[in-house]
């Protein structure tokens, strides 16, 4: 489970799920601060949010201050309170900054984006880790974080029926920007008027955004997907 302090509840509430069950799962979360003494308090909240003594991997969201808290998560990891150590970011413009974190051998994985539209990893990030012996979490594989118009416009008018086969024949409309799906305070229960609300609003997320069953595609038909999408990028 990847999770972050900056993702809501998120941490809490992974941490209720997880707490009878925590050696079934991996939990992988980050720390986005900009001095090793905050970045040491933010993690300790992690550990009480996510009520583990270990954290398997930490993650430095968006390469903050990374050059600066890297020593006090290494730290963490050596008393064995962290297992593994690792950084992202989403901006394909980082990436000359992520490959000299890389080479420091202080890390074990990266996080950074890649999909259809988005595909600028392979060209050195992607080879480095290799080189590097690093894991690699891939963020956004289906669309990108933001601006999705750039992957799905192109493709809203192309033929995609081969993928009838597998699920789906059409990219679908751009996920609704939702701010909060349950208001705090506010139980999704049928005969609380706002939880109805907020059931009702869950429905039509899920109906508009949900893949349904889709089955995994053989590499042919990805390559054909890739191939339509360049064409149409063009003539766009």
């Amino acid at each position: 489970y990847d999770t972050a302090p900056m993702y809501g509840e998120a941490e809490r509430v992974l941490g209720l799920v997880l707490e009878k069950r925590r050696g079934e799962a991996l939990i992988a979360t980050k720390v986005l601060e900009h001095s090793a003494s905050s970045a040491l308090a933010s993690i300790e909240r992690s550990f009480k949010l996510l009520r583990t003594d270990v954290i398997d991997l930490l993650q430095i969201h968006n390469l903050a201050a990374w050059r600066k808290v890297t020593p006090a998560l290494k730290k963490l990891q050596a008393e064995g309170r962290v297992r593994y150590l690792g950084i992202t970011d989403y901006q394909v413009s980082k990436y000359p900054e992520m490959m000299e974190a890389m080479r420091t051998g202080d890390f074990d994985t990266i996080q950074i984006p890649y999909h259809l539209g988005e595909r600028t990893c392979r060209r050195k990030v992607l080879p480095l880790a290799r080189e590097l012996g690093m894991g690699v979490i891939v963020m956004t594989p289906v669309a990108p974080l933001f601006n999705r118009d750039l992957l799905l416009g192109p493709l809203s008018r192309a033929d995609l029926s081969f993928l009838k086969p597998y699920g789906g024949a059409h990219p679908g409309p751009s996920p609704p920007q939702v701010p909060a799906l349950r208001p705090r305070g506010v139980h999704p229960h049928p005969r609380n008027k706002q939880g109805r609300a907020v059931g009702r609003e869950r429905r039509r997320i899920g109906r508009q955004t949900a893949s349904a069953r889709c089955l995994r595609a053989p590499r042919e038909v990805a390559v054909t997907l890739t191939e339509v999408y360049e064409s149409r990028v063009r003539q766009f």
